[in-house]
């Protein structure tokens, strides 16, 4: 019976041993996961705010490229506008140009007229 109970306390002391082996590796798992997790949620905190970050520039540069489309749809048009201007101008142009070339023709005609007729005159 003596070697019993010094078994049976020599189990115990390895089994309370063992518990407290593996209560200090539950332990020790608790805090890495701890850890583990705090890490992760920063990471994830850091990883959401640049996402953030690009948003904004995104949208940012967006808003800057609409409003430079919107500017140089207005430049397009302006120039648009001003071509057809100066072609209204010269096409205007060259009516009158047809007709003063027309009158030069006609007084072409009338001095031919009046330099034969001093000729006839003068001879």
């Amino acid at each position: 019976a003596v070697v019993s109970t010094q078994s049976t306390g020599i189990y115990e002391t390895k089994i309370h041993s063992f518990r407290d082996q593996v209560l200090d590796i539950v332990s020790e798992n608790s805090r890495l996961q701890s850890l583990v997790s705090k890490q992760g949620s920063r990471d994830i905190e850091r990883v959401q705010e640049q996402a953030h970050q690009v948003l904004q520039e995104n949208r940012t540069l967006i808003k800057e490229q609409q409003m430079n489309q919107a500017r140089w749809q207005e430049l397009i048009e302006e120039r648009n506008n001003e071509v057809l201007r100066i072609r209204a101008i010269c096409s205007n142009m060259e009516e009158q140009n047809t007709a003063l070339a027309k009158r030069c023709t006609k007084l072409e005609d009338k001095n031919e007229e009046l330099r034969e007729a001093y000729n006839s005159i003068a001879s």
